[in-house]
């Protein structure tokens, strides 16, 4: 049975007596904190999340604190500005020839037999330090922040970039300050400011789960907020943000008839659910930590490769529909489709959630970090200016499927001693081959290959999709799935992907948002991700011709189908 999902106006309406109440047995002492602190106040989302206009967000941080933060990111990441990690080479070092050249984002690259990977992609979280945050005429000390991201964090970083993503965690300090304890920003435990980085637009963070919601996929709310940061010489401007709600925060328990459920956020080879590569360690429990119980996991993951699934498609369409809700999966996979998505299951395996509703016993997808959405290639960044140029055949002509020995205009090869074989070997790894490059090495056919580790996106057949991704190979080889996906796709098209609608919706955002990224009361000089201000507006006409043709793209597969 396919869960309950609530709206954000009905669980206002349902917590609202509550609200009332704790306004209420709010003393007038000074020293109690205001409703929308206190812990038990329920999500205001009209509050947090308006659709119609930009908040401002104000963070103060200690000068002592702001190092400690600096430090330990030079620490991860080499210094600020140098584009380049410690143990990693430059591409404008000697031997290499592309500055600001962006390590890929999900490279998902084989790892060693220690079982450690590439240092780049086993960093620790950022470290939190304490801070202040004011907004809307409200303040919250003793909070924490931090620096968030995978690869917005370190493409940034190294490109000297001050307009960096932000998690901000509302009763981190509860322990030395326990008047913080649960402590919340209007209802919400956790902020999570999304940078835009590689979106000139600063809109696909937005318009993604906007579109994921309309289709009737679980997403997070959204929002544009504008951040200051005081970090001892009073407040700065670090640009416009998108704040996005927490999946583990309050999606599971707005958005489900149960919440106390367990939610995963995977990541990493064992979290394809390719057969026999599967990991536990691979699923971030981010509820119900302390139960050492991952048993729905591999539930879902036997019944996925049970051998019913080729001998008896019936039984096994049952059995597997009792774990996992299918036509929400195919919604999203259609969705997902449509935007042409680079950097989630199926390109990369991270970038999703999954949530086991206790009252159904299915596992609902919850797609998350959409900054790669509404492209045709991952490393179409700042502007449209970025190297990704490498992805295009007319610039730089067809990508042969073996081999590294090739001339790329602009570039002298991977950097010093790379050879073939070296591509395999992560202390030989000193430069990762760009976002979206899209090419096929030898003995790394299967991790390399378009679609299949490096960043890619799907077509609307799922033809180059192979059992590294079952549960979209699995689906799409069944009959009846992959006809419920053709008629899901034909629906979203024409109705949550509508092209007159969405363009309408960009230049609504466009409107809204122009003056706090360009102009004089827009991004300044290293917090931001344009090179001119002419690509703000590039960067819209670019998204609504991609969805166009995105759009026309769906429509011909359907046709195609309904004529076989």
């Amino acid at each position: 049975m396919k869960p309950t999902h609530f709206t954000k106006k009905m669980v206002t309406l349902i917590l609202v007596a509550s609200c009332i109440l704790l306004m209420q047995a709010v003393s007038a002492d000074s020293n109690e904190i205001s409703s929308s602190q206190a812990s038990d106040t329920p999500p205001d989302y009209e509050t947090v999340f308006p659709d119609d206009e930009i908040r401002e967000i104000y963070i103060t941080i200690t000068p002592q604190n702001w190092t400690e933060m600096q430090e330990d990111m030079e620490t991860k990441y080499g210094e600020f500005g140098s584009g380049s990690m410690p143990g990693h080479v430059r591409m404008d070092a000697p031997g290499g020839n592309r500055t600001g050249f962006n390590i890929s984002a999900g490279m998902n690259m084989a790892k060693p037999p220690d079982g450690n990977g590439p240092g780049f992609m086993n960093q620790e979280d950022p470290v939190y330090v304490p801070a202040t945050i004011s907004c809307n005429g409200e303040t919250w000390d003793h909070v924490g922040v931090r620096y968030k991201g995978v690869n917005s964090l370190m493409t940034a970083w190294s490109e000297g970039i001050g307009k960096i993503s932000l998690k901000v965690d509302m009763d981190h300090y509860e322990d030395e300050f326990p008047d913080t304890k649960n402590q919340k920003f209007y209802g919400f435990k956790e902020l999570n400011l999304q940078s835009g980085m590689s979106d000139a637009s600063v809109i696909r963070e937005k318009l993604a789960p906007e579109i994921f919601q309309d289709a009737g996929v679980i997403a997070p709310e959204t929002a544009y907020y504008k951040v200051y940061v005081d970090k001892g010489d009073g407040f700065e401007y670090f640009g416009l943000y998108t704040l996005v709600e927490s999946i583990d925060d309050t999606v599971i328990e707005t958005q489900f008839s149960n919440g106390t459920g367990n939610l995963y956020k995977p990541e990493g080879e064992g979290a394809t659910f390719e057969y026999g590569k599967l990991n536990l360690t691979h699923f971030e429990k981010k509820t119900n930590e302390n139960e050492e119980d991952y048993s729905d996991i591999e539930q879902l993951y036997t019944i996925l490769h049970s051998g019913t699934r080729t001998e008896d498609p019936e039984s096994w369409r049952s059995e597997f529909e009792s774990v996992f809700d299918v036509s929400e999966f195919l919604t999203w996979l259609a969705t997902n489709t449509l935007m042409k998505n680079w950097d989630t299951y199926g390109g990369n395996s991270r970038n999703y959630y999954l949530y086991n509703n206790p009252d159904s016993g299915t596992f609902s997808w919850i797609p998350w970090d959409n900054n790669y959405a509404f492209m045709e290639g991952m490393g179409k960044g700042f502007g449209g200016t970025g190297p990704d140029r490498m992805n295009r055949t007319q610039e730089f002509g067809f990508m042969p499927p073996e081999g590294m020995n090739i001339t790329i205009p602009g570039m002298q090869g991977f950097g010093p001693g790379m050879d073939p074989a070296g591509m395999n070997n992560p202390e030989q790894f000193g430069a990762m081959p760009h976002d979206g490059m899209n090419m096929t090495m030898p003995e790394m056919d299967e991790q390399f290959r378009p679609g299949m580790g490096m960043g890619g996106s799907v077509s609307f057949s799922m033809e180059n999709v192979t059992d590294r991704w079952p549960l979209i190979r699995y689906l799409m080889d069944d009959e009846e799935y992959h006809a419920q996906y053709v008629q899901i796709l034909k629906t979203v098209a024409e109705s949550s992907f509508n092209t007159t609608n969405l363009e309408k919706i960009c230049d609504q955002y466009h409107d809204l948002i122009q003056s706090s990224i360009i102009g004089p009361d827009g991004e300044r000089e290293g917090y931001t991700y344009l090179t001119n201000e002419s690509d703000f507006d590039a960067a819209f006409e670019e998204i609504k011709s991609h969805i166009r043709s995105q759009y026309a793209k769906a429509m011909e597969y359907v046709d195609s189908q309904s004529s076989d």
